[in-house]
């Protein structure tokens, strides 16, 4: 299989391609290195196609990504694509579907803060067009050091058709890596509950229990398994209870409001991008790639 990582000249790049390296070096998949430029006619407001503008802006991509291949390790097979495209995210789409990866590695946008990740342009594009998953990186993840990743997979998980696309995708990548998995459903918890929501939390609370439940029991008899409930009195403060370990990944479904087999953020997969510290995985609707090879998820229909 094929891991694409995007590369820009700046720490956001260098963010990508540490942890496209980790996840390649579990995966025992290759990694192909590009870097979208701008079409001459964006990047130069000569009218004329301009030969050696063009030729300079190739040059540059090429600097770019033979400075990432630098500080690759030897024994990480890999592969150079310099592509032209007027917007970033859709010139890596198309250089996905080109190749053949079965996921797209990009970092963060510039100015997020330190350990978050940060949503720009870029990753806009990715997460409304890409037919493959995103794996989008946190600011300053290059100074982990992380030789090998995941450690853990983690699944946001809900009754649903999406968490259950996210599930099965979370499967396969542990059976790669070896990686064991881990379900969590979120539970709010308003700080002051009325008496008479109290019984209607309790049953949320069973329902979640119920639901990670039968997905253990339907999960691969091979997949090292855990599930935990996770509560807090808003969004954010139940994620901030699942403790997550620097070299984990984090996986979750796009939504199913998007248009088949295409990212499409859903109102969970936003916040739980806003709140996460580590890598995130966002598996689009019915994703066709090698990290599907059989379809042991629980059964949901929508």
């Amino acid at each position: 299989m094929k891991i694409l990582v995007g590369i820009q000249p700046d720490e956001q790049g260098d963010d990508a391609l540490a942890c496209g390296e980790s996840l390649a070096r579990a995966m025992r998949a290759d990694l192909v290195l590009t870097h979208v430029y701008p079409t001459p006619w964006q990047a130069h407001n000569d009218s004329a196609v301009d030969a050696e503008w063009n030729g300079y802006l190739v040059e540059q991509a090429r600097a770019t990504l033979n400075r990432s291949v630098g500080r690759l390790s030897r024994d990480v097979l890999h592969d150079i694509s310099v592509h032209a495209h007027t917007s970033t995210g859709r010139g890596l789409i198309e250089v996905a579907e080109e190749v053949g990866a079965s996921i797209i590695v990009i970092g963060s946008a510039p100015g997020g803060e330190h350990d978050h990740l940060a949503m720009g342009s870029t990753s806009g594009q990715l997460l409304h067009g890409a037919s493959v998953p995103v794996l989008l990186v946190p600011t300053g993840y290059v100074y982990r050091r992380i030789p090998i990743l995941p450690s853990r997979v983690t699944v946001a998980y809900q009754r649903s058709l999406d968490s259950a696309e996210a599930l099965h995708a979370a499967i396969k990548l542990c059976r790669r890596t070896g990686a064991p998995l881990r379900l969590v459903t979120l539970v709010v918890q308003p700080p002051r509950l009325l008496p008479s929501f109290a019984s209607a939390l309790d049953e949320l609370r069973g329902d979640a229990r119920r639901f990670l439940d039968q997905a253990l029991v339907e999960a691969p008899f091979s997949t090292r398994l855990t599930a935990e409930i996770a509560e807090g009195e808003d969004f954010e403060h139940a994620m901030a209870a699942v403790d997550c370990e620097p070299d984990e990944i984090l996986v979750c479904g796009s939504g199913t409001a998007g248009p088949l087999r295409r990212v499409f953020l859903g109102d969970t997969a936003q916040k739980i991008l806003r709140v996460a510290t580590v890598p995130v995985l966002v598996v689009p609707r019915h994703a066709e790639s090698e990290l599907d090879e059989t379809r042991a998820i629980p059964k949901v229909t929508d």
